[in-house]
């Protein structure tokens, strides 16, 4: 089922508990702020059913994931295990980590 992402923020973001952990102009704020509202979630829309099954994961985070995976050279497997590991990451996809799970 298609379920576009949220534009709540949750209470379990990483800015939430670690306000400070990254200065203010850090390369995750910035592609929070300008690259991610850039992704068309409409465009993945095909690929899920309109009616039944589980919604799907956030597609932003999911085109993201695929970004820095591309930038750093890593396999799935190694984004899979960096993912909920990485600030910047976390702060740059703007979800708590267990909603890809």
């Amino acid at each position: 089922m298609f379920r576009k992402t949220s534009t709540q923020t949750s209470l379990f973001q990483v800015d939430n508990f670690f306000p400070d952990a990254l200065p203010d102009d850090d390369w995750a704020f910035i592609y929070r702020d300008r690259i991610l509202p850039l992704i068309d979630e409409d465009m993945f829309r095909h690929l899920y059913s309109e009616s039944e099954g589980r919604p799907n994961a956030p597609i932003k985070a999911m085109v993201s994931l695929l970004i820095f995976m591309g930038l750093e050279e890593l396999t799935w497997r190694n984004s899979e295990f960096l993912y909920p590991r990485r600030l910047d990451w976390l702060i740059a996809t703007n979800c708590p980590c267990q909603a890809l799970l």
